[in-house]
């Protein structure tokens, strides 16, 4: 699951997700997954998502491609997230899909 959802102290949602970090073994249609590394990040729920990579970025290092982030469903599909959207609109959709968060790291 890529999120787990919390309350703050002033009644706001606070999503924590999770993100991985790796490249695409084989083809980049076919090819499996592999993480080479975690990273966490607590966000409230209605900040704009670019809040994300910023965080990203300050725990893997201004050169990762954290602003290269995309999630991809329980199908295999990829979706594009958007950095002006808030967190909730990127990560919880009404049909229930939820989206393991990834970024390529330097080598994908």
């Amino acid at each position: 699951m890529a999120f787990n959802a919390s309350y703050r102290r002033d009644g706001t949602d606070e999503i924590r997700l999770e993100i991985t970090c790796g490249w695409v073994q084989g083809f980049s249609t076919t090819g499996r997954w592999t993480a080479t590394s975690k990273y966490v990040v607590d966000v409230g729920a209605e900040e704009k998502f670019q809040v994300v990579i910023d965080d990203l970025k300050s725990q893997a290092g201004p050169q990762s491609k954290a602003d290269k982030i995309y999630g991809v469903d329980k199908n295999g599909k990829k979706h594009k997230l958007d950095p002006n959207a808030t967190v909730r609109q990127n990560t919880q959709f009404s049909d229930g899909t939820t989206l393991e968060l990834r970024f390529p790291n330097l080598l994908g």
